[in-house]
């Protein structure tokens, strides 16, 4: 997912997103609410809608699939899209309910990420 997300490979990005619904779906019940991720504190999820081919989807905060999974940093999917600036890729990460409060191993944001190499 982070590579993807990292070299803007949006297409691939999306499978990873669907099959990680499905599979947090299957694995949590379809009678079983789920929560946004939420790794700091802060939490809240969140996200925008409106994408093509995404479905607002939120994950349990225990997954290890879905849109936060953290590298050896501690950055997610959201950081590396940010960072490489790949608009696009962010979106459909925020759609799919990626947590853009989490806060890497430097103490930054996602959006800190897009301020520091001017994609805003």
């Amino acid at each position: 997912m982070h590579e993807a997300c990292r070299e803007g490979h949006i297409d691939l990005a999306r499978e990873l997103l669907m099959a990680a619904a499905k599979y947090s779906h299957k694995v949590t019940g379809s009678n079983r609410k789920s929560k946004s991720a939420s790794r700091n504190k802060g939490g809240g999820g969140g996200g925008s809608g409106g994408n093509k081919g995404m479905h607002s989807r939120q994950f349990d905060d225990d997954s290890l699939y879905g849109p936060n999974p953290l590298d050896y940093r501690g950055n997610t999917p959201l950081h590396d899209a940010c960072r490489e600036g790949h608009a696009d890729v962010c979106s459909d990460l925020l759609a799919a309910g990626a947590d853009q409060t989490i806060v890497n191993e430097n103490g930054k944001e996602a959006c800190n990420s897009c301020y520091a190499f001017s994609f805003s």
